[in-house]
């Protein structure tokens, strides 16, 4: 099956409000032998303020992001036909699950797409940095962890490729980062293999529910902790069966049994997300990786309680059908509490809110099959207020005098109105002391480090072309 290594640089870590401005992505077979490859850049979208921070940290050259030939319209077009073309295949990056793959499903919202194109079609996902995490735990030795200025272990690509003998890629460029990521993984496959094994099991959903019904506890990798935690199948969201209640076999279940739907309640609200988390869910389609419940020897904590005691527990909640109920019920409620808590103000805040309609799936396909001229009509005639207002933005980026221009005043308005609205600027410049980019700032001052004091130059460059433009519409 084919496999495709990809990463982005984005202008921040906002997966609702930041931007996509470099892909990089290369196809390999499974003997690890590239295929081929794409490595693009794009110019800025109005209305996204960069974060300095991030600016500094990866190579995009800052005011290039003003000039470059491609639009971010015309960038994603471009990836997500290329990734239509490598499929079906297996998509991994370094933490992709949690941040590349929402980038990449908001811009291709942004850009009247399909969202799911990597995990549909006879396409999965994977996650290095989780198979890392893994390799870690249950084969040690396997990898070298380095550790960061302040002692502590880190995963952090640009450092761990490294230590690990990976030197031949530019870090915090996209296709440089793909690099470090295939050079990972073909270790990570070399020296862990029952861990890869695993982790290819972890790329379907289907596979994992399989699991909860052979094994009577097994021991778990959580994308957000290093800890292995040994637990069982405990309920399911009612309205969402890809999310899941474990139960930590730390703890006797007998005394929970009593509980009451409002006591699960309040425990989940409670102990979630903590390590000591009573009961902890996950959302199976987001790569979490299971290993058999023998390895919970390998763990200290679990290993003084003993497999044997840890079998019986498990069993007992297996067998307890009501509390597995009660659970699932508790976190149906905690779900739609936290979906009522989500602002809803901005359409980038309406990612997941629900699939196009049918007469919206028609409308978009003839959106772009439509002449710039004609694609308006399409655009506003979408049920969808979300994808209306995105529609008229393409049209805006892409053909600006295709709009009346009460329409393009309106729609400038629209694009710019976060931005205004939220006074984003002065956070993402940092004019608050206490944030890492005054650190940055000060300490290449005081290294006479003279690469990043231009970069400060050419952010002040980019302020004031920003800063120009917010005040001509408020």
């Amino acid at each position: 099956m084919n496999i495709v290594f990809y990463d982005f640089e984005t202008t921040g870590v906002d997966v609702d409000f930041d931007q996509i401005i470099q892909v990089g992505a290369i196809l390999i077979n499974e003997k690890f032998e590239e295929q081929d490859r794409i490595d693009l850049r794009c110019r800025l979208n109005p209305g996204v303020v960069p974060s300095a921070a991030a600016l500094l940290v990866n190579k995009t050259p800052i005011l290039s992001l003003l000039e470059e030939k491609l639009s971010h319209y015309q960038m994603i077009e471009k990836l997500r036909n290329k990734f239509l073309e490598w499929s079906p295949a297996v998509f991994i990056g370094w933490n992709n699950i949690h941040f590349d793959e929402v980038m990449l499903r908001q811009a291709l919202c942004k850009n009247l797409r399909e969202l799911y194109i990597t995990n549909t079609d006879g396409n999965r996902r994977s996650d290095a940095l989780l198979i890392a995490r893994a390799a870690e735990a249950f084969s040690p030795n396997s990898i070298k962890i380095p550790k960061n200025d302040k002692g502590k272990l880190t995963f952090k690509l640009d450092l761990i490729a490294p230590e690990n003998g990976i030197k031949d890629f530019e870090a915090h460029t996209a296709i440089g980062d793909v690099q470090a990521t295939i050079g990972m993984a073909r270790l990570l496959k070399k020296n862990a293999p029952f861990v890869w094994e695993k982790a290819r099991i972890s790329r379907e959903p289907d596979k994992i529910q399989e699991i909860f019904e052979e094994e009577i506890f097994y021991c778990a990798i959580f994308p957000w902790w290093r800890e292995v935690f040994a637990v069982t199948h405990a309920g399911v969201n009612e309205n969402n069966e890809k999310e899941i209640a474990l139960f930590d076999l730390r703890y006797d279940p007998e005394e929970f049994f009593k509980y009451s739907l409002d006591d699960i309640e309040k425990l989940l609200e409670k102990d979630l997300p903590k390590k000591n988390a009573k009961i902890k869910t996950i959302k199976i389609n987001h790569f979490p990786i299971f290993m058999e419940g023998k390895h919970a020897n390998g763990q200290e904590e679990y290993a003084k309680i003993g497999i044997d005691v840890l079998e019986k527990r498990a069993e007992k909640i297996r067998q307890n059908k009501n509390f597995q109920k009660k659970v699932g019920k508790a976190l149906t409620k905690r779900d739609k509490k936290k979906r009522k808590g989500y602002p809803r103000v901005y359409p980038e805040q309406l990612l997941y809110d629900g699939f196009p309609s049918n007469p919206d799936k028609i409308c978009m396909s003839k959106f772009h099959n439509a002449d710039w001229d004609d694609k308006l009509a399409f655009a506003s005639n979408m049920e969808d207020e979300k994808l209306a207002r995105y529609g008229k933005r393409i049209i805006f980026y892409e053909s600006p005098d295709s709009l009346s221009d009460k329409d393009r005043s309106e729609v400038e308005k629209d694009i710019w109105k976060y931005t205004i609205d939220t006074d984003w600027i002065s956070r993402c410049r940092g004019d608050d002391p206490k944030q890492e980019f005054y650190k940055v700032a000060n300490k290449a001052y005081d290294d006479g480090d003279q690469d990043t004091q231009e970069k400060l130059k050419a952010l002040q460059l980019l302020w004031k072309h920003i800063d120009k433009k917010c005040k001509g519409l408020s």
